[in-house]
């Protein structure tokens, strides 16, 4: 009986390998429906493309300042 259901088992498989899916391509990935953002999406929800990017060099200058007068 075993022996009847392995075959049974291998059979389908073996009938089952010519059936693929197919999908349209799309710009992104998504657990369930359509990606979030568009294709042409300029940035993301949370980031303000307005703020200067002098910031950033700003803070890194500070986080370095903090270091080097934490180290001494």
């Amino acid at each position: 009986m075993r022996a009847l259901f392995l075959g049974l088992i291998s059979l389908l498989a073996t009938l089952g390998t010519g059936v693929t899916a197919q999908a349209e391509p799309v710009h992104g990935i998504a657990m369930h429906g359509q990606p979030a953002l568009p294709a042409d999406f300029k940035n993301f929800p949370y980031v303000k493309p307005d703020v200067k990017r002098a910031a950033a060099s700003l803070m890194a200058w500070s986080a370095r300042s903090t270091v080097s007068t934490r180290s001494s």
